[in-house]
């Protein structure tokens, strides 16, 4: 843990949680495997909720938590049940917060299933694909299973789908409806795709939405002002920053200034701060934690394995606030 906090780049030592701040769950490789994981949201506490070993049969990586929104289940992908480890192995699967109860929600198809995250209902949606990220829908099942409902018409690769906290609008990053290879900006609709209106136009590579608990902000990422050091075999080869926006894409503003790799934005309950995963060191993905304003980057974990995937649950709205550096 770093522990001084000299400027917006230099990670600060961060603060003591308190009992209302919650927990922040997240996906770590420091066992092996990629496996899911608990802590504080001062980087203490950490407990591992999953325990998958790799066979000579199987993979067995375990990524994306999504908390329900009672904060007593968490949703999140796995390919234990595959041969091989990438996102066309994936399964969305639900358990506990304690980790007990794990369970598969989707069949062993032919599809491709990424990003769960959970409706106000409790239920779990994710993006369901074709393979080569064509024909995908929204889709939408029981946390105890069943068949999904679809939730949309199939569309070209709207990825990375992010709810807003009561349900009525989506923000999804999408390059075009034919596939064209046009580099994805981020777009809100009505789950119908009514009203919807691009909010990005950066001729980059937009991506991951995430929405604040109010429903006022969008944070993602941006390769538009690339400017760094990020190795093809260690980053997702786009070299991303976070940033953040209102909900109708005006005053737009970048977050994070680093040369290297920023990925999975995750706000905290209250709407104050943001976590975020990086690759900073030249090693590894890191977890850290910021103001939402970009202000007082703070480092949670170095274990010199991968961390990432943060997804933050709070017992209330309340929080500790702001970072003070």
């Amino acid at each position: 843990m770093l522990a001084s906090c000299g400027g917006e780049d230099e990670p600060a030592r961060a603060p003591a949680a308190s009992g209302d701040d919650g927990r922040i769950a997240f996906a770590s490789n420091r066992d092996g495997d990629f496996d899911i994981y608990v802590m504080n949201p001062d980087g203490s506490g950490v407990r591992n909720l999953t325990r998958n070993e790799t066979t000579a049969r199987t993979e067995a990586d375990d990524d994306r938590p999504a908390w329900s929104p009672d904060g007593a289940r968490i949703a999140f992908t796995s390919t234990r049940d595959h041969r091989g480890d990438g996102t066309q192995h994936n399964e969305v699967y639900v358990m506990s917060a304690d980790g007990s109860g794990q369970r598969r929600l989707t069949p062993e198809d032919r599809f491709l299933v990424l990003d769960p995250g959970w409706l106000p209902d409790e239920r779990v949606f994710y993006t369901r694909c074709e393979l080569g990220l064509r024909e995908c829908v929204l889709v939408a099942v029981d946390a105890t299973g069943g068949k999904g409902d679809e939730l949309t018409a199939p569309t070209y690769a709207p990825e990375e789908t992010a709810f807003s906290s009561d349900g009525t609008r989506i923000a999804y990053a999408l390059g075009s409806e034919d596939g064209d290879g046009t580099a994805p900006d981020i777009w809100v609709s009505a789950l119908d795709r009514s009203g919807r209106r691009e909010l990005t136009d950066s001729r980059g590579f937009d991506a991951s939405p995430t929405w604040s608990p109010d429903g006022a902000r969008i944070t993602f990422l941006s390769e538009r002002d690339r400017n760094g050091r990020c190795p093809w075999e260690h980053c997702f080869g786009f070299n991303p920053e976070v940033y953040v926006m209102d909900a109708d894409g005006e005053n737009e503003r970048r977050l994070t200034r680093d040369p290297g790799d920023e990925v999975s934005p995750a706000w905290s309950p209250d709407g104050t701060r943001i976590a975020f995963a990086a690759y900073r060191d030249g090693s590894d993905y890191e977890l850290y934690v910021m103001n939402a304003d970009g202000t007082c980057p703070t480092q949670l974990t170095d274990n010199g394995e991968w961390d990432w995937s943060p997804a933050w649950w709070s017992p209330s709205e309340r929080g500790e606030g702001r970072i003070s550096c």
